[in-house]
C-alpha cells in the first residue's frame, strides 16, 4: 500500500474542504488548478465490488492531438492499495478481481507502483497542492465560478468545462441546456 500517497490525497481534500463528498458522493470530482504545474484531478467512488469500499482516481490531464490524455493516473482503493497506474506509453494493472470477487495482485508490479506513488506524492507536497486546495476553498466553493462548472456531453456522456463549452473528448459545442454539475 502507499499510505504515503493516499495521505497527501487526503490532506488536498481536506485542504478543499470537501472531505464529506469525497467520501460519500456517489461520483466525487475536483479540479485542482496550480500554475506553473498541470492540475491535479481527484475523483473516488463507491466500488461495485467491494461493498463499503471506495475507489479513488488522481491524474494529471496532457492534450496529445487536441484529445485529453492522463499522465500519469493512479486508481487506489480507499486504503491505497493500487489497482492500476496508466502513463502515456505504459499501463500497469497492479491488481484486479477474479472470478470470485476476490482481489489479486502482482507483488513486482505492486512494489514498482508503490515507488512511483511515493516520488509523486513528495512531488505533489513540494508543489504545494494543498495550498492550492486552500486557495480554491477561499474562493468560495458555491459561488458560481466559471471554471469550477462542468457540462456533461450528451453525446458522450463525458464531462466538458467551460469557459469553452465544448466536449474535451468528442470535441462537439455543448447544448446551453446540457446538464451542469458543480465540481468542487
Amino acid at each position: 500500500m502507499s499510505k504515503r500517497f493516499l495521505s497527501t490525497v487526503l490532506a488536498i481534500i481536506k485542504a478543499a474542504g470537501v472531505e464529506e463528498d469525497f467520501k460519500t458522493a456517489e461520483h466525487f470530482h475536483i479540479r485542482i488548478p496550480n500554475q506553473p504545474f498541470m492540475d491535479v484531478v481527484i475523483e473516488s467512488w463507491d466500488s461495485p465490488i467491494l461493498k463499503g469500499r471506495r475507489h479513488i482516481s488522481v491524474a494529471h490531464y496532457i492534450k496529445i492531438n487536441g484529445d485529453l490524455v492522463a499522465d500519469p493516473e493512479v486508481e487506489i482503493l480507499d486504503d491505497g492499495f493500487p489497482i492500476h497506474l496508466q502513463q502515456v506509453l505504459l499501463y500497469t494493472q497492479v491488481a484486479e478481481f477474479n472470478e470470485n470477487e476476490k482481489l489479486q495482485y502482482y507483488p513486482n508490479r505492486w512494489s514498482a507502483v508503490c515507488g512511483f506513488l511515493n516520488i509523486w506524492s513528495k512531488n505533489l507536497r513540494s508543489q504545494e497542492f494543498t495550498e492550492a486546495a486552500k486557495n480554491l476553498k477561499t474562493r468560495g466553493k458555491h459561488e458560481n465560478i466559471k471554471e469550477n462548472l462542468i457540462y456533461i456531453c450528451p453525446s458522450c456522456r463525458c464531462k466538458g468545462t467551460l469557459p469553452a463549452n465544448y466536449c474535451e473528448i468528442c470535441g462537439k459545442k455543448l447544448p446551453e441546456d446540457a446538464k451542469q454539475e458543480r465540481v468542487h
